[in-house]
């Protein structure tokens, strides 16, 4: 009885860390061994175990995947950051679909619309919202999304991106936009400058992708609650890239918000703050590219 003890305290409290995840990485479901003792509880929540559990699974090239589609239970910045380190491959096709398919589902916002659909929605369709499996990387926590994005910046550096249409420079160019103005601080981070915004953004321009209006008005909507922050060095930055004038830029800009597809009030009143006088009088007796009234109105810088 006494050697017994000896042993299940051994195991619990001198068993070096090392060996118990040597031994983890082999098990199947990990999550078995959380209720077993206090130990394994800590040994399944350890990045470094996490990380070398997944590579032994499913391999160097595929871990980062699976890691993802674990969702954030599974995956931090410190899990990706033990991956990589580990060998995990961080391929070019991995951050491509990351860009693509990051926050296309929401589950909360389904939720409201079933709330908010009474009468519109019958129960089967409220069913089939509610058991809809949440697709690969749509909920994935926003700082490993920044993460990942920064890390595969340095490795591909101007060889990550690849010409694309309009849907994949907004996730190029929000991608590269979080990196710079992440939404959480980390210590030592410095405003980037606007030589340094427009040589991030040119990367993506001189790949072939064209940078409309529309795409602009989607990154000033993105950033609205930063806009105070940062808005002022986006529109330099827009401006000095499409090689306009600050008022021809944001007379055109305006424009674009007119769309009554989207709602761009905020955005509309933050570009006017920003607008000359003289501007905003023009842009007042200016065409509105959405009315069916007026055609073929030429911009005068």
């Amino acid at each position: 009885m006494f050697e017994r003890t000896q042993k299940k305290n051994y195991f619990q409290n001198e068993l070096p860390n090392e060996v118990m995840i040597y031994v983890f990485k082999y098990v199947k479901n990990p999550m078995n061994l959380t209720v077993s003792c206090k130990r394994w509880s800590f040994i399944c929540k350890d990045s470094q175990a996490k990380a070398e559990w997944i590579i032994y699974q499913f391999g160097k090239a595929q871990c980062l995947f699976h890691a993802v589609r674990l969702g954030p239970k599974f995956i931090s910045v410190d899990v990706a950051r033990a991956i990589i380190t580990k060998g995990g491959i961080l391929s070019r096709y991995f951050v491509q679909r990351l860009l693509i398919h990051y926050g296309n589902y929401d589950q909360k916002l389904i939720e409201l619309k079933i709330v908010h659909s009474v009468g519109q929605t019958d129960i089967d369709s409220i069913k089939a919202l509610q058991q809809k499996t949440i697709p690969w990387a749509s909920n994935l926590p926003i700082s490993v999304y920044i993460f990942l994005l920064t890390e595969a910046s340095y490795q591909f550096n101007t060889y990550l991106y690849l010409k694309g249409n309009d849907m994949e420079l907004f996730h190029f160019l929000t991608g590269a936009l979080l990196i710079l103005f992440p939404p959480s601080q980390p210590p030592g981070w410095t405003k980037p400058d606007i030589k340094t915004v427009k040589a991030r953004l040119t990367e993506l321009i001189d790949l072939g992708f064209q940078l409309n209006y529309s795409i602009i008005l989607d990154i000033f909507h993105l950033f609205e609650s930063r806009l105070d922050v940062i808005g002022k060095i986006l529109i330099d930055s827009f401006a000095d890239i499409k090689q306009e004038t600050h008022d021809l830029f944001l007379r055109r800009c305006l424009d674009e918000s007119q769309n009554p597809v989207k709602n761009f009030t905020n955005i509309t009143s933050f570009l006017n703050n920003y607008l000359s006088n003289t501007a905003v009088k023009k842009f007042d007796n200016s065409f509105n590219p959405y009315s069916k009234n007026l055609k073929n109105h030429n911009f005068e810088s």
